[in-house]
């Protein structure tokens, strides 16, 4: 398949950047909707995948994956797209909760997503929850369901025993106040610097856990 491109840069995924950061005009509007949710509380890797979700780095998923998205990309390591065409996705991009927070939950269409400060940071509408298959969510992840696995016992071993997926309405860009947000770029940022520079060629160096990119044009 030949691959569309605009401006010199690929298309995102499903033809889309898919933004999910609320409007300025209906923050305020929003933050009073999500203290009138029921509340999940996220953890740091959650909130994580909330940062990569509302910038766009998951196109062109709007949000945690529903059951039918979770299946594919575990099954099958891509999305099936209403138009018929597929698209790469071989992480599943889930949100775990336990009985409590189901119970809690309830009927409800929506809930609101904390972090660890109990600041409000999104809202998940259209809600879906489905039990969370953990054994067979590490075996096709990983190949394996071997112990000592990276990732497995903080995120998915000890999780809770239903996931929960749907829409997301991220309230205000996902800061970590750690001295490096203004490295963290997001893929429009990323893609207006690449044709700020002309770049026809980007070097990602990954030592570690760290990335580093470098951008050039040939001339």
């Amino acid at each position: 398949r030949r691959l569309r491109v605009s401006s010199g840069l690929i298309e995102p995924d499903g033809g889309k950047l898919v933004e999910l950061l609320v409007d300025e005009p209906l923050k305020d509007l929003k933050k009073r909707e999500a203290l009138s949710l029921p509340r999940i509380k996220l953890s740091s890797i959650d909130l994580q995948w909330v940062h990569v979700l509302s910038e766009g780095w998951a196109s062109p998923l709007r949000g945690f994956m529903r059951e039918s998205e979770f299946l594919q990309t575990l099954h099958f390591n891509t999305l099936r797209l209403q138009n018929g065409s597929a698209v790469n996705m071989s992480v599943p991009i889930v949100l775990a909760i336990d009985d409590s927070q189901k119970h809690l939950i309830a009927e409800s269409t929506k809930v609101a997503l904390f972090d660890s400060n109990n600041n409000p940071v999104a809202i998940l509408k259209d809600i879906e929850i489905y039990k969370h298959p953990k054994e067979e969510r590490i075996a096709r992840t990983w190949g394996t369901t071997a112990s000592g696995l990276p990732y497995v016992e903080e995120a998915i071993a000890n999780a809770g025993n239903w996931l929960i997926g749907g829409d997301l309405e991220v309230l205000e860009p996902i800061k970590y106040h750690d001295g490096l947000d203004r490295f963290r770029l997001s893929p429009t940022e990323l893609r207006e610097e690449f044709t700020r520079r002309n770049a026809e060629q980007c070097l990602l160096s990954t030592p570690k856990s760290c990335a580093q990119w470098s951008c050039f044009a040939d001339d």
